[in-house]
């Protein structure tokens, strides 16, 4: 540097050229130079925030094996300081290639590919983990980090609930204060550190900091969200994960109802245009899919039943179609109650209704009065239908073949309640309706009990659930009522879906869970159509009156000895604090996530703002307002900083620019006065080193420990500027 100095009839370039040769030699030895140990609990932490909302959907053989290598990361670090014993050795490498064809076999066993949302996010975070066996020094941890953070963001692939949400921000908070502990103190930490200043007042500053660069981004970001126009996907990628799979499946045999009763899961949810319009509790029977076919054990649709599309209205049209097979009563008009069903995740087609039902496109209605959607529903869809009032008439002429699916039943089978059936038809005068009364009164009066731990039940289910066990939930009653109407020739069929449901929190929403899945019977009677009969309501009428979660709430003894019963019982708390975190789920996706571009152009019709022009101006005059306000905010907090002690040490950068020892961009003020430090011991300057020992001493007291008095301040200010 002193020969650079001595050639002062040089061109000003030369002077430039050594300074940039200067810096980028400072830039490179900042950029190899090695981490810390704290610098690597930071990135460990930072993987483990980022990996930890893919863990729900990764592989578990995948989540595993990561969680075994973030473990022995953190037991190396506790350990050795460092990631890997031997960065450069060939045993880190071998661990490294290990791990990551390790992780690759699983996900091509998984997927059997590697394109798609779930095996390309498994393939994201297993790229993540595996760079972290590289780390070594000051560069590789901001690529680290920076790789982190486009990680984070693919969690939204997933879903864009409000706990990934939550789980997202954490981990990109912690990837930025890792970057900036990183950049402000990889040289400092241990300088800081023999200043008596702690590792709990620096993780504070840094904190604060990122706290503040965030809250700046903040009205940036709202601005956007608000203003910036909405525009369709143009692309989409398949997802083949079924974790969220929740409802009712296509088929039902004893037992497959009572398991999903006893889950607390929410199912979907309804939101009424007019809350007056909410049907009794009693009748609020959310239909799913028609089950004609018997085997003896299962109940399954039939090809006519599964394969009949029905209806489908014309795609745009406002108003709603009312299918022929609905028959309103004499001399009254049809009117429609609207809400909308905002319906969990199934990887099903059926879709969730009140009886009597009709929808717009792109759903589709089926004579079997079930709607049903165009493909699987994979994300949590909307969905806009009503329900038609006065209760009409379904089905009242009935063709051959859906008669026949109506009445078949296995040969040879039930041979006991196949005569029972026959001689109480018989005792009724072969009357439809007063024979499907008289079972009813039957099952009211002899002693049957509603559990969801019913005995086990032999090959002929029916015979041994009426006439021996006369325990068990509502697809027992439902199988068993369709088949005695139909050993005496009554059309009747099993329908599967929801029965009941509670308020939600607020009481804006109605909640259906998993818990209130249910089964039922229609019955076609000349005249009438179908009409729903449920016998569960002859056993258990508080079931259907009340709802399965207020019922449940009144009587654990219908869970018997399975695992929801024993947890209920104690854990009511739980199971409250469980709705409500369904209920700010609602909210974050019909205010936040559901803010499509139907609801923003509804919204900014409210400020007269009418097409995409005046959006585009409105957008560009809050981004410059809001950007102005963040920099007059900033500029105003410099000028506030800028204290006496900053110009003190500004006024000492300029002084030792001859000497080659200003202060570098970015660089902190503990490393320059450090570099000072060891430039005095170079040349011996012993009285100069007592000075800079005492201004370092004062300096990291006052920025980190606390601030020092006027007096004390004053000396260290002057203490600088009296230094050469």
């Amino acid at each position: 540097m002193r020969i650079f100095k001595a050639k002062k009839n040089q061109p000003d370039q030369f002077d430039s050229l050594v300074e940039n040769q200067h810096s980028e030699n400072v830039r490179q030895a900042i950029a190899y130079s090695p981490l810390s140990q704290k610098n690597y609990q930071s990135l460990l932490l930072a993987t483990f925030l980022v990996l930890l909302p893919h863990f729900y959907y990764l592989p578990i053989a995948q989540t595993v094996l990561m969680l075994l290598v973030l473990a022995f990361w953190q037991w190396q670090i506790l350990k050795k300081g460092t990631i890997v014993q031997a960065q450069k050795g060939l045993s880190a490498k071998l661990l490294q290639y290990g791990v990551v064809l390790t992780g690759l076999v699983i996900i091509v066993a998984q997927y059997g590919t590697f394109v798609g949302v779930d095996a390309g996010c498994a393939a994201l975070a297993l790229i993540l983990l595996g760079k972290g066996f590289e780390l070594k020094n000051y560069r590789d941890g901001i690529i680290q980090f920076n790789f982190a953070l486009f990680v984070a963001a693919s969690a939204f692939l997933y879903g864009q609930g409000i706990f990934t949400t939550i789980a997202v921000l954490i981990a990109i908070f912690q990837c930025f204060y890792g970057m900036y502990q990183l950049q402000s103190y990889h040289s400092a930490y241990e300088e800081v550190l023999v200043q008596d200043v702690s590792v709990k007042q620096l993780r504070q500053h840094a904190f604060k900091t990122v706290l503040k660069l965030l809250l700046f981004a903040a009205p940036i970001m709202v601005m956007l969200f608000l203003f910036f126009p909405r525009f369709p996907p143009l692309w989409s990628m398949p997802s083949n994960s079924k974790q969220a799979t929740t409802g009712v499946s296509d088929s039902m045999s004893p037992g497959d109802i009572a398991n999903l009763s006893q889950s607390n899961a929410l199912a979907f949810r309804v939101v009424f245009d007019d809350p007056n319009q909410l049907p009794q509790p009693s009748n609020l029977y959310w239909r799913a899919m028609v089950l004609d076919d018997y085997d003896g054990t299962t109940w399954t649709p039939s090809r006519m039943t599964r394969y009949n599309y029905g209806m489908l209205p014309e795609r745009g049209q406002s108003t709603w179609q009312i299918p022929n097979w609905y028959q309103i009563p004499n001399g009254q008009s049809a009117q429609l109650a609207t809400y909308q069903l905002i319906l969990e995740p199934t990887f099903q087609r059926w879709v969730y209704s009140l009886d009597h039902s009709v929808s717009q496109f792109p759903l589709r209605m089926k004579p079997d009065l079930s709607i049903q959607s165009f493909g699987e529903i994979a994300r949590r869809e909307q969905f806009d239908l009503a329900y038609i009032l006065p209760k009409p008439r379904a089905n009242l002429e009935l063709d051959d073949l859906t008669r026949q699916h109506s009445l078949d039943l296995p040969e040879e089978r039930n041979t006991q309640t196949l005569a029972f059936a026959q001689q109480l038809f018989q005792q009724q005068g072969s009357d439809p309706k007063r024979y499907a009364n008289a079972v009813l009164n039957w099952i009211r009066t002899n002693n049957f009990s509603y559990t969801l731990s019913p005995p086990l039940l032999g090959d002929e289910r029916i015979d041994d659930f009426l006439f021996r066990t006369r325990s068990g939930f509502c697809e027992h009653y439902a199988s068993a009522y369709t088949n005695l109407m139909r050993m005496v020739g009554i059309p009747a069929r099993v329908v599967v879906g929801y029965q009941g449901g509670k308020s939600a929190p607020d009481g804006a929403s109605w909640e259906v869970r998993q818990l209130d899945a249910h089964a039922w019977t229609e019955v076609w009677f000349a005249g009438e159509g179908w009409v729903r009969i449920d016998p569960t309501a002859a056993i258990a009428p508080d079931r259907v009156n009340l709802g399965m979660q207020d019922y449940a709430n009144q009587n654990d003894a219908v869970f018997g000895d399975t695992a929801l019963g024993n947890w209920s019982s104690s854990n009511n708390v739980l199971i409250q604090a469980r709705i409500w975190m369904d209920y700010a789920s609602y909210q974050w996706q019909s205010k936040v996530v559901g803010f499509d571009q139907g609801t923003q152009r509804d919204w900014l019709k409210k400020f007269s703002i009418d097409n995409l022009s005046e959006q585009l101006i409105v957008l560009i005059v809050a981004l410059i307002t809001a950007i102005g306000l963040v920099v007059w905010w900033l500029s105003r907090q410099q000028k506030v900083k800028r204290s006496k002690l900053d110009h003190a040490l500004e006024n000492l950068s300029k002084r030792l620019q001859k000497a080659g020892l200003e202060r570098q961009p970015n660089e902190p003020v503990l490393s320059w006065l450090k570099r000072i430090q060891l430039d005095n011991q170079a040349n011996q300057r012993i009285s100069a080193q007592q000075q800079l020992d005492e201004i370092i001493q004062q300096y990291a007291q006052h920025l980190y420990i606390s601030k020092l008095p006027d007096e004390a301040l004053s000396k260290l200010i002057k203490q600088l500027d009296q230094f050469e």
